[in-house]
């Protein structure tokens, strides 16, 4: 009896193209014995197949498990139709498709097939540095438009030779529609010119040979990669990093750098399983490895310029089949840092590379094969075992994020730095490569390109843009130009906390507490310091830093010296002029002066409330070492770790023209001296959560043993407060007085080590006087002799006496329980909880505010 004959019409959507798909379904159609065809189409791919219900069932099942490397099927819809009788399965031309919903493949390293073809001295690509097949290579970067066919890529201006052509269309090959598929005979070749541009090799393997000699004898090379230029030099010569540095004007910034393989890190780095198969990944990220031994500096084998200050390396591996020629034939390890000109994006064209930093590059390694659109290299760093994307780009751009729900198509435009664009379609997110700072008009254009290209190939045309509220940022007057479509204001950080809750899939109320440098506020002042209670859709600001004035807006962040003068001015009025400091001698009398008058008449002088400026000190002193710069930093145990490190980053900077006037007390000696304060009962203590993250759990244990008193450390939110406030409670009404931490998610037992080995090597313990208590022994720190340079009371011989507590402030006294805060004349009257007029909610002096606020 004659097998019964069905036909169905799959369309198959998903990273379906240019990752040898329809080969694929060639050879699985021929195992089932089904007829019809495959094509792309602008949705995907379209399959018609013919032949037995059984193995028609068959044939759809291992296009979900058994589908090639690179592709990822989201979704197969499947149709009835007519069988058309067909008397085989073929691969047919592309069809067109209205709506174009395919996902394509990012760019990716080379495969290990084409890798070991390209050692082989036997094979016709031995050492061509563009070998490629479905399996890798470029895609995204290379891509004008789809359905992803030759024409509509960078490849269509070389014609492939006969053999090339033979593979390209033999569908039980590795290159079959593998879309750059070329040869030496008939793609694109590398070049070597001086940074003139004048061409020094005679042909591409020459090239690379002297362009690797060069690299092993200290010179700079410009080299044009997938997705723009990398400077390039040899990682472990120091007088070529640091000539890469003046010549960049990069003084300090980490360099990434390009490993041979994951052997060639064991003396640098420490390497676990999941940064290991990070680094061997496919996509190829810039992924952030802790230096041997937690040495900052001194790295065994490697310059130490090549990430100053910082315990860690960004490092990859060859992705591309030049890089692994570059490091066979080099150096083992390269510094691979970006190429562009300062500010600008990365350059892609070989004549903007020579005009932007031909006066950096000793040599240019250049090609002929054009790049449609930049991605710069993607940074990722492991952190509680899964990836953590600090720069998402090349490898990943642009593969959608999966949403928890659909979504209407949407432009979220972004913010003004590290710009990267979104567009959303039913329950995808696709996220651009990064973009970068948008503070020049080039920068501006590759944005408008790159919406422009998304559009375009996602063809995506959005009901709605999301824009920053910040008046000033180009990607807000983009969003504001765009006409028949509804536009969105965001607030920057509750796009920050929405960000976080979409990554996690949380729609609840959640606390956000973002620390950031610009964010323009509902109130048209510049936040940076918030903590937000979020859902999704909206926000309510609880708490912030203090505001204080940014003289000139944008200029104060480009000029500190702005800051300092508005810090002065909040505390002292104009009179901050005549203040008898280096600051004041050193400076312009005439421009303090005027940002004065510019503060005092409410001048182009917006509010802030963004985190702390320690390290812009420490530059402005390296930048100015014809000045003084002295910073003033009040706080407790949480800030002293910070001080320590920008005074060793000084001393490493090999600086003296910068000091600190600082105000360091230890928590636990006040305790102690409370409990010996005649009068005082204390039921228990609830201890500062935030120091205790530096500290830990065990700094409050001879406190505790020694008086036996129930103590928990705390969080600071209302819940947190709350829930310990019952702890205190059940300790006392059992009788057993214990020492617990009810803020494990940011406390541990011993605290945040390394920052107390900071702390320890530049601080000691001294004596210090406390506001409502007096001088306590041992409960304070100070600078070590041999630092003592960098104390700006010492150097400078001020006079600063303790300041006392605002007239009819309590706060002491309440704190010493000889008052309740109802007995202070200022209590609900000048003194709330948002404006407290003592040390309220400024340090853990006072309790006036807390008592009002969970009272």
């Amino acid at each position: 009896m004659k097998a019964s004959i069905t036909a169905k019409r799959l369309e198959i959507s998903g990273v379906v193209q240019g990752v040898g798909f329809r080969p694929f379904l060639f050879v699985l159609a021929k195992k089932y014995q089904l007829k019809g065809e495959v094509s792309n189409t602008a949705g995907g791919v379209l399959v018609i197949v013919e032949g037995s219900p059984e193995n028609i069932k068959s044939f759809i099942n291992d296009i979900y498990i058994k589908n090639p490397l690179l592709a990822s099927v989201t979704n197969i819809e499947t149709f009835d139709t007519e069988p058309g009788n067909f008397s085989l399965f073929q691969i047919v031309k592309s069809k067109a498709c209205f709506n174009q919903t395919t996902l394509i493949c990012p760019d990716v390293s080379i495969c290990s097939d084409c890798l070991a073809e390209m050692k082989d001295f036997h094979d016709r690509r031995y050492e061509y540095p563009f070998i490629n097949c479905t399996n890798c290579g470029p895609r995204y970067s290379i891509i004008e438009d789809i359905p992803y066919d030759r024409p509509k890529t960078c490849m269509k201006h070389f014609k492939m030779c006969a053999q090339c052509q033979n593979e390209y269309d033999d569908p039980m090959n590795r290159r079959f529609h593998a879309q750059p598929n070329a040869c030496p005979e008939c793609g694109p070749q590398v070049f070597l010119t001086d940074n003139k541009g004048k061409r020094i090799d005679s042909d591409s393997k020459e090239a690379i040979t002297l362009a690797a000699q060069f690299l092993s004898q200290g010179k700079i090379v410009g080299v044009k990669g997938l997705g723009g230029f990398h400077l390039a030099c040899d990682a472990s010569n120091p007088d070529a990093v640091q000539s890469l540095r003046q010549r960049k004007l990069r003084p300090h910034k980490p360099f990434a750098l390009m490993a041979e393989s994951v052997s060639h890190l064991s003396g640098h780095v420490h390497v676990n399983p999941e940064e290991k198969e990070l680094l061997e990944s496919y996509p190829r990220p810039i992924v952030l490895l802790k230096k041997k031994n937690n040495n900052r500096d001194n790295i065994t084998g490697l310059a130490q310029d090549v990430a100053p200050f910082n315990n860690s390396l960004g490092i990859m591996l060859p992705y591309t089949p030049l890089h692994f020629l570059l490091l066979e034939k080099g150096p083992d390890i390269l510094v691979m840092t970006s190429g562009n000109r300062s500010g600008e994006p990365l350059s892609i064209e070989n004549e903007d590379a020579l005009d932007s930093f031909s006066h950096i590059a000793d040599y240019f390694l250049l090609n002929n094969r054009d790049i449609y659109f930049r991605a710069d290299d993607s940074i990722v760093r492991v952190q509680a075992g899964k990836p953590r994307f600090i720069r998402r780009s090349r490898g990943y751009a642009h593969l959608p994020v999966f949403l928890n729900k659909k979504m209407p198509k949407i432009l979220g435009c972004g913010p003004g730095l590290k710009n990267t664009i979104c567009l959303t379609r039913n329950s995808y997110a696709f996220l651009s490569q990064h973009i970068g700072d948008m503070d020049n008009v080039k920068a501006y254009d590759f944005y408008q390109n790159s919406i422009d290209h998304l559009k375009k190939i996602l063809d995506i045309q959005p009901d709605i843009i999301a824009y920053d509220m910040h008046p000033g940022y180009y990607s807000t007057d983009y969003a504001k130009a765009q006409d028949g479509v509804k536009k969105i204001a965001v607030q920057h950080h509750h796009a920050h906390a929405a960000a976080c809750m979409a990554e996690n899939d949380l729609d609840e109320q959640v606390i956000a507490i973002t620390l950031d440098g610009t964010g323009y506020g509902t109130d048209s002042h510049i936040w940076g310091g918030e903590i937000l209670l979020c859902t999704q859709k909206k926000f309510k600001r609880k708490a912030h830093l203090s505001y204080i004035k940014m003289p000139g807006g944008d200029a104060a962040v480009l000029e500190p010296w702005r800051m300092a003068a508005s810090v002065l001015y909040q505390a002292f009025g104009k009179d901050f002029l005549n203040l008898d400091i280096p600051y004041i001698k050193e400076m312009e009398k005439e421009k303090l002066s005027f940002v004065c008058q510019m503060m005092e008449k409410n001048l182009n002088s917006p509010l802030t409330s963004s985190a702390g400026r320690l390290f812009d000190a420490i530059n402005i002193a390296r930048e100015n070492k014809d000045k003084e710069v002295v910073f003033c930093a009040v706080g407790f145990e949480t800030t002293i770790p910070t001080i320590a490190a920008g005074i060793l980053m000084g001393i490493e900077a090999k600086l003296d023209n910068f000091s600190i006037y600082s105000a360091n007390k230890l928590t636990p000696p006040a305790l102690a001296a409370l409990m010996e304060t005649d009068g005082v009962k204390i039921d228990g203590f609830i201890l500062p959560g935030h120091v205790s993250v530096i500290t830990g759990t065990n700094a409050y244990r001879d406190t505790f043993e020694k008086y036996n008193i129930p103590s928990v450390i705390a969080g600071f939110e209302p819940i947190d407060i709350l829930q310990a406030v019952l702890i205190l409670i059940q300790q006392n009404e059992a009788g057993k007085p214990a020492l617990e931490n009810a803020y494990p998610r940011a406390v541990s037992d011993a605290g945040n080590v390394k920052a107390k080995q900071i702390m320890n090597q530049v601080f000691e313990v001294c004596d210090a006087s406390w506001r409502g208590i007096g001088e306590i022994a041992s409960s304070g720190m100070s600078l070590k002799k041999e630092y003592q340079k960098f104390d700006a009371a010492i150097k400078f011989d001020m006079d600063m006496p303790d300041v006392p507590e605002p007239k009819g402030c309590a706060c002491g006294q309440i704190l010493l329980g000889l008052k309740t805060p109802e007995e202070c004349a200022l209590y609900k009257k000048k003194c709330t909880p948002m404006t407290p007029v003592g040390p309220c909610m400024v340090s853990s002096e006072g309790s006036c505010a807390a008592f009002y606020r969970y009272s």
